[in-house]
């Protein structure tokens, strides 16, 4: 009993430390998006070469939004890709294998803030990702009929948010996808843009910045989740 007393102390105190960890974590993560950081001080606040913050972003990226929540992940994800476009995506590209499809539809999300070829192409992988992302509450709440969004679903919204300044879209289609929209639409319009993308991709990304060499490793990961998305 003596040793157990002993210990007690510490203990506690490193249970407080972890919890101020946490906390010196939130606040970082919700500086990010709520102040007027530039793109070096942002990667100084919420650096993702560190373990701590690398582990955090990914448990949040993982999270459906909750009331209190703050900043969404695809908006501190989003500026993190702004301030640092290659370190951003090699972070999401090497840890899509852990990644939930709620982590993968905010990856889709956040994606859309980046204007650099390979955020277009990872983007337009996503579109054959029929993962559902489960949201039980909304599901709930629905006013009238609700089947869930898929990972293809967030692509989608995101590449035509994308590409929609030009290269000429197909016409009509649907400006986003949405929880009260019949699957077989969703596929439909998913389809056109796939068919018009494997058409059209070339004149697009050549107009975009590539990464590829600041992040020559880039170039492969793409390609391993272009065969995990086929």
């Amino acid at each position: 009993m003596f040793h157990y007393r002993k210990l007690l102390p510490v203990v506690l105190s490193v249970l407080s430390l972890n919890a101020m960890a946490a906390d010196d974590l939130m606040r970082a993560y919700e500086r990010v998006v709520v102040s007027n950081l530039d793109a070096t001080a942002i990667q100084k606040e919420f650096d993702l070469d560190r373990q701590d913050v690398s582990t955090f972003m990914l448990a949040r990226m993982n999270s459906l939004p909750k009331k209190g929540d703050g900043a969404c992940p695809e908006e501190v994800m989003g500026r993190m890709l702004i301030a640092n476009p290659g370190k951003g995506i090699e972070w999401l590209l090497d840890r899509y294998g852990q990644l939930s499809a709620v982590g993968r539809a905010n990856m889709a999300k956040s994606l859309r803030h980046s204007e650099c070829k390979e955020a277009y192409e990872v983007v337009s992988m996503l579109l054959t990702n029929k993962e559902e992302v489960v949201n039980q509450h909304a599901a709930a709440v629905a006013a009238g009929p609700y089947t869930h969004l898929r990972v293809c679903d967030y692509a989608y919204s995101s590449l035509l948010w994308m590409v929609q300044k030009g290269a000429g879209l197909p016409a009509d289609l649907p400006n986003g996808l949405f929880s009260d929209t019949s699957i077989e639409t969703r596929d439909q319009a998913i389809t056109r843009v796939l068919n018009w993308w494997s058409k059209e991709s070339a004149k697009v990304l050549e107009q975009k910045a590539s990464i590829e060499a600041v992040r020559p490793s880039v170039k492969e990961k793409i390609r391993l989740l272009r065969d995990a998305n086929q």
